[in-house]
């Protein structure tokens, strides 16, 4: 019987292949040239980067991407492919947080469960302490029951720490894997995965849900590294949603052309309803 594999929907580079063999189950390791030629060009398949730093003997290599394993003209990229495997105990993930949403958070959830369910890239833009993550868990349980794969990115690591037990609260029952630079825990497999924005460079076609915070904060804004990133993370049909309380040029570009959809939540939870009614939807929005 073929041992289940581990590191599902991870990339690694060739020169890491030695190390990742004696730590992991990889069965159904698959790999893929780590540059492809493009009118002349090499461009890196990790970073999507144009590689023109090169070696003594005048190979190129990927600086871009370095810290995550040198890539070298030649090298390929391994990793496993995530259609080849289900995940055990998706199906059953169950939402364990109480609290209620208020109509426009509803509303706001509901546009993106739909998305979940059509596919689509989608914003939401919301402003500060408006519940963007509460407005996350009804789309994240319904994909997992659906057996898919979901991935929380954000570009810094003390948001990915914040994050991580209120997901975990709200998801009592789920395996939740945790990723950021430094850290020390091992790597296992989940249904769920909370990282930092440069962690998505170790995925390829990896989740059929990406939600991706903060895209107008330093480092990710005008990074192509990172953008390109996001982009080899998710699968072929698969589901990208942006949070954001100041959409970039860039995206109000795409809304725009309708390369994406877009919902918007101008207040905070806390201004939202008093007493059941809507108040000072003005003021609402300047800081506290």
């Amino acid at each position: 019987m073929t041992s289940q594999p581990t590191g599902v929907g991870r990339q690694w580079a060739e020169q890491l292949l030695p190390q990742i063999k004696a730590d992991y189950s990889l069965p159904q390791l698959k790999h893929r040239p780590a540059f492809e030629n493009r009118n002349g060009v090499l461009v890196c398949q990790r970073c999507q980067q144009v590689a023109t730093a090169q070696l003594p003997d005048g190979r190129h290599y990927c600086r871009q991407c370095l810290v995550f394993g040198r890539l070298v003209e030649g090298d390929h990229l391994f990793y496993v492919p995530a259609q080849a495997v289900t995940l055990n105990g998706a199906k059953t993930a169950k939402l364990t947080w109480t609290g209620q949403l208020t109509d426009l958070q509803t509303e706001a959830a509901q546009q993106i469960c739909d998305v979940i369910q059509t596919q689509q890239t989608h914003v939401l833009t919301a402003v500060t302490g408006a519940g963007k993550t509460e407005m996350l868990f009804p789309g994240i349980a319904l994909a997992m029951q659906n057996g898919q794969r979901v991935c929380i990115a954000a570009p810094r690591i003390d948001v990915c720490l914040e994050l991580y037990p209120r997901i975990q609260a709200a998801f009592e029952h789920q395996t939740i894997m945790l990723l950021y630079g430094g850290q020390t825990a091992p790597y296992q497999d989940a249904a769920l995965v909370i990282c930092t924005t440069h962690q998505l460079l170790n995925f390829y076609q990896a989740f059929d849900v990406l939600i991706v915070d903060e895209v107008d904060a330093f480092p990710f804004q005008d990074n192509p590294v990172l953008a390109a990133g996001v982009k080899k993370a998710v699968r072929p049909q698969s589901a990208l949603i942006y949070l954001t309380a100041t959409p970039t040029k860039a995206i109000q570009q795409a809304v725009q052309a309708g390369a994406m959809t877009t919902s918007e939540l101008p207040l905070r939870y806390h201004a939202i309803y008093c007493q059941n009614r809507i108040v000072d939807r003005y003021a609402v929005g300047s800081s506290n």
